[in-house]
C-alpha cells in the first residue's frame, strides 16, 4: 500500500477554527482582499481533507507563540503617552478599561469579536489621539471622558459606525475615529451621554508634556 491509497485526514472542527482564527488575523493585517478573504472562509467548511484546509494559509505568517512579559518591559514613562498600540479581537472578547495611558496612534481589530473600552479614566497625550477601527462581523464599543472632542470619519457598508457627544469646541483633547465596519457595529460615545451622573472622575486626564 502507498501513500496515495491512504484514506485523506479529515479536518476536526477544532482544526478549522484554526485555520479561520488565521485568515482573519491575515486580513486584519491587510493581507488578502475583503473578496478573497470571505472565498477563503467559505472553503474552509467545504474541505474534506486536511491537505485542502492547509492550501488556504499556506500564504499566511505562522502563529506566534505568545510569552510572558517581565514587569520591567511593561513600564509606562508618564511623561507623555506611548505612540500607538493595537487591540485585536478574533472570536473572541476583549474589555479594557481602568487608569491606562492612551497612545496617540490606537488600532483597533474586531473580527468576528468584542471590543469594549471604557477610557473615562484614562489618560491622554495633550493634542490629537487617533483610534482607527477595523471590525468586520464584530463589535466595538468606546466610552470616552466628557469633556473631549470627537471627530468621527468611519465608514460603514451593511454597518452601524456611530459617535455621539464629544462637541467641546475648545477641548485640549481630541479623539479623532476613524476606519472601516462591514457587517459590524461601531459605537463611541462620551460620558455625559452615557450616563448623566455629574461625576468629576468622568473628566479626561491629561498628561503632562
Amino acid at each position: 500500500m502507498t501513500d496515495s491509497d491512504l484514506p485523506a485526514a479529515i479536518p476536526t472542527p477544532d482544526a478549522r477554527d484554526r485555520v479561520v482564527e488565521r485568515l482573519s488575523k491575515h486580513f486584519a493585517d491587510d493581507g488578502m482582499t475583503l473578496d478573497e478573504f470571505e472565498r477563503r472562509m467559505e472553503l474552509v467548511y467545504k474541505a474534506t481533507d486536511v491537505a485542502a484546509l492547509d492550501a488556504l494559509v499556506a500564504d499566511a505568517p505562522a502563529p506566534v507563540a505568545l510569552t510572558s512579559v517581565a514587569p520591567a518591559k511593561r513600564a509606562i514613562a508618564t511623561a507623555g503617552a506611548p505612540d500607538s498600540l493595537r487591540i485585536v479581537s478574533v472570536l473572541s472578547n476583549n474589555e479594557r478599561g481602568g487608569l491606562m495611558i492612551v497612545p496617540r496612534h490606537l488600532r483597533i481589530v474586531s473580527i468576528f469579536g468584542n471590543v469594549e473600552l471604557d477610557l473615562r479614566h484614562a489618560s491622554f497625550g495633550e493634542g490629537v489621539t487617533e483610534i482607527h477601527v477595523r471590525a468586520v462581523f464584530g463589535n466595538v464599543e468606546i466610552t470616552l471622558p466628557a469633556g473631549v472632542r470627537v471627530e468621527n470619519s468611519g465608514e460603514g457598508f451593511l454597518a452601524n459606525f456611530t459617535s455621539r457627544g464629544g462637541s467641546v469646541a475648545n477641548a485640549e483633547i481630541v479623539v479623532r475615529i476613524g476606519g472601516r465596519a462591514i457587517m459590524a457595529n461601531v459605537e463611541a460615545w462620551t460620558a455625559d451621554v452615557a450616563d448623566d451622573d455629574g461625576d468629576d472622575d468622568d473628566e479626561p486626564r491629561k498628561l503632562s508634556s
